[in-house]
């Protein structure tokens, strides 16, 4: 997993004072370094938030790449890194977790299992909804049969006229939370 997170864990004495940190973990073969990421990572530390950017590594196991949380900390993660955010938070204390578009993975085809790899698809058939708090986000143009499942065990905040992508409406919804 490439990631920040060894630097978040250093302390500087002349570092800026932070309310918590708040990670930002990418979605399926994306990257944190790209613009909508960039953005959400300027919005928090703006905020006062230190900012902790995850790129999980899509050829290894999810459940391999939890890290360790505190309870002051606010975990971020779309579409597929929404699954590892709460793999995280189901084992670590948090603040507040908010998971956008997670990958709805009740339904996932063998197609779909065989693509996203061995490791990462057992981590998808053990995956079981629930067992945190969290605010989830979706697109209501993602809006299908598998969420209609997954309505039934959480509360949906829905983003008007939105797919499965973090644009600008996207965005500003998600810092409200913060």
């Amino acid at each position: 997993m490439k990631t920040d997170y060894q630097t978040a864990q250093k302390t500087d004495s002349s570092a800026k004072s932070y309310k918590s940190r708040f990670f930002i973990i990418s979605g399926w073969c994306d990257t944190t370094g790209r613009a909508p990421y960039r953005y959400l990572a300027e919005i928090a530390g703006n905020k006062g938030y230190k900012v902790v950017k995850v790129n999980p590594e899509w050829d290894e196991a999810l459940s391999g790449q939890v890290f360790p949380t505190t309870r002051h900390d606010i975990v971020f993660g779309f579409s597929m890194g929404a699954i590892l955010a709460c793999m995280v938070c189901k084992r670590f204390p948090y603040r507040k977790l908010i998971l956008a578009s997670m990958t709805p993975v009740l339904d996932l085809s063998k197609r779909t299992l065989k693509m996203l790899g061995r490791e990462i698809a057992e981590d998808c058939k053990k995956f079981r909804y629930g067992g945190v708090k969290a605010t989830y986000f979706y697109g209501e143009k993602e809006i299908d049969e598998s969420l209609r499942k997954i309505r039934k065990l959480c509360r949906i905040k829905i983003i008007p006229n939105t797919c499965h992508q973090l644009n600008f409406e996207y965005l500003q919804r998600i810092s409200e939370e913060l």
